[in-house]
């Protein structure tokens, strides 16, 4: 079955396997577990730390004030590249492919060994 959703928990709860999609193109891929307990692409940490813990008090999340990373928008290289805090050069100019990780867990990032 393919199910697809913005509900995490949900995603959690009925998943064995995610893929994270970003403007069309998979971030990253893992099984559930994995992929909760070890997120690799900086999409998917921020999709994660997004999800409110009721353990947690309650927090403002702001919209992102542009371009924090000094780089163009662009058409090439990354789509997360304008957004994400690891992004470098090498971000902008081509897209990343999906490297294997660890067994079975794939992303799409430059910079994904110094993220492990």
């Amino acid at each position: 079955m393919l199910f697809i959703s913005h509900n995490l928990a949900v995603v959690r709860h009925l998943s064995r396997r995610v893929l994270v999609i970003y403007r069309g193109r998979v971030v990253e891929s893992a099984g559930c577990d994995e992929l909760f307990a070890r997120p690799v692409h900086p999409y998917t940490r921020e999709l994660l730390a997004a999800v409110p813990h009721l353990s947690a008090p309650p927090r403002r999340i702001a919209a992102p004030a542009g371009d924090s990373t000094g780089l163009a928008p662009g058409a090439g290289g990354c789509p997360f590249h304008p957004r994400c805090a690891f992004a470098q050069a090498a971000c902008q100019r081509g897209v990343p492919p999906l490297a294997q990780v660890r067994p079975g867990h794939l992303a799409a990032c430059h910079r994904w060994r110094e993220l492990v």
